[in-house]
């Protein structure tokens, strides 16, 4: 779907950052697309572009106005400690596109907090970031829909197995799982859902009335 171009947005941006971190995905993706081209040049009727669209293409490459500036991700709110976020420049940009000030917002303590990027759910992908200090963990629980994990920086343990920078963890629906940050340093990771996280663990179901995760 990705090489297609028929994934949804949220789901692009967080496929397209998993290809920066793994070049031998990003390398699979490219024979998908060029078989996709290849396919594309077969079956389809050519069509006659009209006599100025290449002029008006090195217009706009001229025009300075078009000039695309990379911003770096603003600033987190200062009320509540932070560490730096070590991401790739895109999801960087998208976060600035669509949250140009993300706030943190603590899941139970201080050693767990995510900053929402889109809203989502009802059918439509959510993506949050989601930071753990060292040996934190988020309680057991889970959602009615499949929900992705990216490790951006750190290591995280889901059900048993450690993943590392790169890793895309997939949690089905009615799965009831625990999310750890293993190894000395704190963990940041990039999540989609498509459904609210259910806690099930006795201390925190009272937290499910009220925060959204």
């Amino acid at each position: 779907e990705y090489a297609s171009g028929t994934l949804d947005e949220v789901m692009s941006i967080f496929v397209a950052t998993h290809l920066t971190l793994v070049p031998s995905a990003r390398r699979k993706v490219e024979q998908y697309e060029a078989m996709a081209g290849c396919m594309m040049m077969q079956s389809c009727t050519p069509v006659a572009m009209n006599s100025d669209s290449l002029a008006n293409v090195l217009a706009r490459m001229d025009d300075p106005s078009d000039t695309y500036k990379r911003t770096s991700c603003a600033p987190i709110d200062d009320s509540i400690p932070h560490h730096d976020l070590n991401i790739p420049h895109d999801l960087c940009d998208y976060i600035v596109l669509k949250k140009p000030r993300p706030r943190w917002r603590q899941l139970l303590s201080r050693d767990v907090q995510f900053t929402k990027i889109t809203a989502g759910y009802n059918g439509d992908a959510s993506l949050r970031i989601l930071r753990m200090n060292p040996e934190s963990s988020i309680p057991q629980g889970g959602s009615q829909a499949d929900r992705y994990f990216l490790v951006l920086d750190g290591q995280i343990e889901v059900s048993g197995k450690v993943y590392n920078v790169g890793d895309v963890i997939v949690t089905h629906s009615s799965e009831k799982y625990v999310v750890q940050a293993v190894g000395k340093d704190a963990c940041t990771c990039a999540m989609v859902s498509y459904d609210v996280f259910k806690f099930d663990d006795s201390r925190s179901r009272f937290y499910n009335f009220f925060l959204r995760f």
